[in-house]
């Protein structure tokens, strides 16, 4: 089973430039840097919206 999907992503062409010079020097390839930056959002914004819904005591 294939847990993966493809998506067509659109960038300027500088910022596409720097994210493959910043994935190039953490030693990934442009495809699992964008995915660990999208997956780093989504942890910060679904760790926002749990903390206001945490009930204060």
């Amino acid at each position: 089973m294939n847990d993966k999907s493809t998506y067509s992503l659109r960038l300027p062409k500088s910022l596409k430039n720097e994210v493959a010079k910043m994935a190039k020097r953490d030693g990934t390839s442009l495809n699992q840097f964008i995915a660990m930056a999208v997956a780093e959002k989504v942890s910060a914004l679904e760790t926002g919206h749990f903390l206001k819904n945490v009930p204060n005591k």
